[in-house]
């Protein structure tokens, strides 16, 4: 990172000089986000020419009774409007390959995504007037968040890359607050024969001045991929392909809190008369994975791509389960883990602008699917006292993230 200073001026130089880089090296037959140009990219998009004509093509045939001459015919206007329908606008760019030297790899983009959430469950209604509800779980979704993304890569061989990449999000964490003064908020939980210091926790959650419920959701990803540098699937077409392969690390955990003030409007003014549902989950998905990519080039400096990848995984599940009173006293303190198997997916689709040869900017958008993590909300049995449910974590839950990426990619 302390050299990065030096290599400053060679971007400048490359971006005040775009037309002398191009000149040089023409086209960058590079991957626009998550992986580099090969070592030997086509210079030019120059259709084939077409295979040259017979000698004797064009020779005059001798009338009857005169001796057989030849005579070279010039260019025929057919001849000339078949090369100008092959060398059609936008394919002036594919031809000879150059070789190339650049061995690192450099990428640095932001992440804005949102996730799609559990199924609704209700927490908090007007006790005067059951049917209205007064606080559920929609009420603690959080909208988009941004993050970053970075991917390093080196060069070995001829053909292959080994690449570094890691992006998270923000924590998505947000709070929902009820109050009233008169004390008729209720819970729609059911917590049956649990107890607190003699008191049934569903004493503590009835007839409240205030409820708050909070929900905090936090994001990690780290792969380590052998990429293999992209190749022309057709001579006729613009259109490339390369594939990875790897291993890939997921975190997703979630922390859920449900809380309850007996005596007052607002949380920590009374901790002795204030009870907390606190349920937390982490998700440690650890597997293999292998993708591909397809780009499409319309022109020299534009690329349009999509490149999916899926794995599976071995997901180590923790589990937090706790009832307890803002003063520290315990109704219900559960630990447990489990080991099970899930799957991922991701696709990204976007586009790509080359600046340079070795510089380019890159848009997209990023769907991933997860399946077998646990939820918070999955861990709340339909009768809170059944702690034989509650120690076996369920991790039969969905999670999908979606959102727009952008950055930079560069070469050297």
């Amino acid at each position: 990172m302390h050299a990065l200073p030096k290599t400053l001026p060679l971007v400048a130089w490359s971006l005040l000089l775009p037309a002398l880089a191009w000149g040089q090296t023409g086209l960058y037959l590079g991957q626009p986000y998550g992986a580099p140009a090969a070592l030997d990219t086509p210079s030019t998009l120059q259709m084939p020419s077409p295979p040259a004509l017979p000698a004797h093509y064009g020779t005059e045939a001798p009338e009857v009774g005169e001796g057989v001459t030849q005579s070279v015919v010039p260019a025929q206007p057919a001849q000339e409007g078949m090369d100008s329908a092959i060398a059609e606008p936008g394919w002036d760019c594919i031809g000879t390959c150059v070789p190339r030297c650049n061995r690192w790899w450099f990428q640095v983009g932001g992440l804005v995504m949102a996730r799609d959430y559990n199924d609704d469950v209700w927490l908090s209604y007007d006790a005067l007037n059951p049917s209205v509800g007064l606080l559920s779980t929609p009420d603690i979704e959080d909208n988009y968040q941004g993050g970053v993304e970075a991917t390093f890569g080196y060069r070995f061989g001829h053909q292959w890359w080994l690449l570094a990449t890691y992006w998270t999000l923000e924590p998505m964490n947000v709070v929902s607050l009820v109050q009233d003064p008169g004390g008729q908020i209720s819970t729609a939980l059911d917590f049956r024969s649990l107890s607190i210091g003699g008191t049934p926790v569903n004493d503590w959650y009835d007839n409240a001045l205030a409820h708050k419920a909070n929900l905090r959701s936090e994001f990690h990803n780290v792969e380590l991929n052998l990429f293999h540098d992209s190749f022309q699937l057709s001579p006729c077409w613009p259109v490339y392909m390369s594939y990875l392969v790897g291993a890939r690390w997921f975190q997703f955990s979630e922390d859920f809190l449900y809380a309850s003030a007996d005596t007052s409007t607002t949380f920590g003014t009374d901790p002795a008369n204030e009870v907390y549902l606190d349920i937390d989950v982490s998700n440690n998905l650890i597997g293999a994975q292998v993708g591909c990519m397809l780009q499409y080039y319309p022109s020299c400096r534009w690329s349009v791509f999509v490149a999916p990848r899926v794995g599976i995984y071995s997901n180590q599940i923790t589990m937090k389960y706790r009832i307890y009173s803002g003063d520290g006293q315990t109704g219900l303190d559960i630990r447990s883990n489990k080991g099970d198997f899930a799957t991922l997916a991701q696709l990204d689709v976007g586009t790509a602008y080359y600046l340079t040869p070795s510089l380019s900017l890159y848009l997209g958008y990023r769907l991933v699917s997860v399946s077998g993590v646990a939820l918070t909300t999955d861990q709340m049995p339909r009768l809170l006292d059944d702690l034989n449910a509650i120690r076996q974590v369920d991790a039969n839950g969905h999670l999908f993230l979606h959102g727009a990426f952008a950055g930079l990619t560069w070469t050297f």
